[in-house]
């Protein structure tokens, strides 16, 4: 399996394996012990990169309304495009 990371994915990545590109994250969380445990989460299965790349720019505008609170609909569309475009911009690199 291949790994994409990058700074305007993060905390996102994206495995490929067999013709699938899977968007994934990793999270912290805690055993019934109470021990640290590291866990990934995969947002599903995308044929092409920009499948994926889409599913990421979707999860991070979630990601932005959760950290405001909330946000005017003008604004959330605004950033949506901000995302998708710095996103497909690395598509082309």
């Amino acid at each position: 399996m291949s790994k994409i990371t990058g700074k305007e994915i993060a905390p996102y990545f994206i495995e490929y394996s067999i013709g699938n590109f899977i968007p994934k994250l990793n999270f912290k969380g805690e055993t019934k012990e109470g021990e640290e445990k590291i866990s990934t989460t995969s947002f599903g299965y995308f044929a092409n990169i920009e499948g994926a790349l889409n599913k990421i720019a979707e999860l991070k505008s979630i990601d932005v309304l959760e950290d405001t609170g909330t946000m005017e609909v003008k604004a959330f569309v605004t950033t949506l495009k901000d995302i998708r475009y710095s996103l497909l911009k690395l598509t082309k690199s």
